[in-house]
């Protein structure tokens, strides 16, 4: 995904060196307004042509895998289960799956964010004791470090 963006950045930023802005664009009608601004200078639009076709390639492939990773996902009954809790898509459950292949061995649920290197924000004063959203532990970066 990061490298179809710094495509389109690439463009916009070819087309403002000739004063053309794009404008605010649908994914779908950027490629036809981009070559509605180059039609009129040949080598403008020889320059993006190739780029327009990277993007077309790319943005396909990235539609191929997602395709496949979602028939991965759905085809694993713990991916589905996964993904049934908010914000769990199909590329985190089966991240999860892979990394933890047998919860059996984690005694409580909290222990799998340790053992990933994640820790939940604490915030403690006198009596209070506040367990928040997870942040990644600075003393413990890789995945299973202890």
């Amino acid at each position: 995904m990061e490298g179809i963006v710094r495509l389109v950045l690439s463009v916009r930023g070819i087309l403002r060196n000739f004063c053309l802005k794009l404008g605010r664009v649908s994914k779908g009608r950027w490629e036809k307004r981009v070559r509605e601004l180059t039609s009129e200078n040949a080598m403008l639009s020889d320059v993006v042509a190739p780029i327009l076709r990277l993007r077309r390639q790319m943005s396909g492939e990235l539609a191929m895998m997602s395709k496949r990773i979602k028939t991965l996902a759905k085809s694993d009954a713990t991916c589905r289960q996964l993904m049934m809790m908010p914000g769990m898509g199909p590329v985190t459950a089966l991240i999860f799956v892979t990394a933890v292949d047998d919860p059996a061995r984690f005694r409580r649920a909290c222990d799998i964010g340790a053992w990933a290197g994640l820790k939940p924000k604490r915030s403690r004063s006198g009596e209070r004791d506040v367990s928040g959203e997870i942040t990644r532990s600075r003393r413990n970066t890789g995945a299973g470090a202890r």
